[in-house]
């Protein structure tokens, strides 16, 4: 049995690179073809829900009305000093 020499497998394997390459740019990553220029979709990452992010966003809100309350009151302060 005679083995192929390297040079040979290194071009099978450059040409199928190639293939494999251009190929990869006219089909999408669900296997459906699309047309050249076409943006491929960008998939829909979605983040695990945790229960203290809620509560901690909601006392984030409320602090931040607070503070706009405040800095609110305090400009009326100043307006009539």
């Amino acid at each position: 049995m005679e083995l192929a020499r390297p040079s040979t497998y290194a071009a099978l394997l450059a040409t199928l690179h190639v293939l494999l390459l251009s190929s990869a740019g006219l089909v999408s990553a669900q296997g459906t073809p699309r047309k050249e220029g076409e943006e491929p979709e960008k998939p829909v990452i979605e983040l695990p829900k945790l229960s203290g992010l809620d509560a901690a966003q909601e006392e984030m809100i409320r602090l931040f009305h607070e503070v706009e309350r405040t800095l609110a009151a305090i400009d009326v302060e100043l307006f009539d000093a």
